[in-house]
């Protein structure tokens, strides 16, 4: 799927991994194709989605200028009508994937339910 381009994500989720040292930010690190940067019209997307949300960037990573990918992967699959793939529940007048992906209509699943779309077994 990653070489057919069906799956791709945020050069801002490669920015979080590479603060890790494990096992996904190692995978992520040698599969950078699939991490693209934000366009201008992702980038203005990210801003009315943290004008409507503004609590879906904790406040640690403003105050230590850490990248925060959530509202890049929101706004990604918004404007290219994407699926988004996530690994969050849905919780009432929280501020996370699901919540906000509801508030802009994007389609999201969990990551368990999107293994089980595609019938991949482990």
């Amino acid at each position: 799927m990653i070489n057919s381009g069906e799956i791709y994500s945020s050069s801002e989720v490669l920015r979080e991994l590479e603060d890790y040292d494990d096992e996904i930010a190692q995978w992520a690190k040698a599969n950078k194709k699939i991490f693209i940067k934000p366009t201008l019209e992702e980038q203005i997307e990210v801003q009315q989605i943290l004008l409507k949300h503004p609590d879906l960037v904790k406040e640690e990573a403003i105050l230590l200028g850490k990248p925060y990918a959530d509202p890049f992967v929101i706004a990604q699959a918004k404007l290219h009508n994407c699926v988004l793939v996530h690994n969050e529940k849905y919780k009432p007048n929280a501020h996370k994937i699901p919540n906000v992906c509801k508030s802009f209509n994007v389609e999201e699943i969990a990551l368990f339910e999107f293994f089980r779309r595609e019938k991949w077994k482990f």
